[in-house]
């Protein structure tokens, strides 16, 4: 099987729980199925695998870093054809391949929702219904997903 994994960030460029997570699933994805990474990186281009396609995002925006990571991922899905996409965020477009996202939740409360922050939770709500499938951390995530 063709994976494409995506993500902004890469241990030890940056890490987190998602980042982890997401670099361990790269490590056991390779021992069995032909995987191309594309990450971006913000502190040096050597902190990132040699074999990852790689997009410099330091000092970038949300909607410029989404652009360059768009551009690049549909570039390489003409030319790998991957059977299948894993995402460590749901900021990837939309394409007529099944993707699955790590989904690592942020909590604001309801009450303190900015209009900047229900946008993005319209938005972010648009989004996961075109995935094939959400992976979460939690019990408690996968059911405030639901809602």
């Amino acid at each position: 099987m063709k994976i494409l994994m995506v993500t902004s960030s890469f241990p030890p460029d940056q890490y987190g729980g998602i980042e982890s997570a997401f670099h361990n699933l790269y490590q056991i994805s390779r021992q069995y199925h032909e995987v191309q990474l594309l990450t971006g990186w913000t502190r040096a281009r050597s902190m990132v695998p040699p074999e990852a396609v790689v997009v410099p995002l330091a000092n970038l925006s949300h909607l410029a870093v989404w652009i360059r990571l768009s551009r690049k991922m549909n570039q390489i899905i003409e030319s790998f054809k991957p059977d299948i996409i894993i995402c460590s965020s749901i900021a990837i477009p939309h394409v007529n391949i099944p993707t699955i996202c790590l989904w690592q939740e942020e909590t604001v409360l309801p009450s303190i929702l900015s209009f900047h922050n229900r946008i993005r939770n319209f938005l972010q709500r648009l989004r996961i219904r075109n995935l094939y499938r959400v992976i979460v951390p939690s019990h408690n995530t996968a059911e405030n997903l639901k809602k």
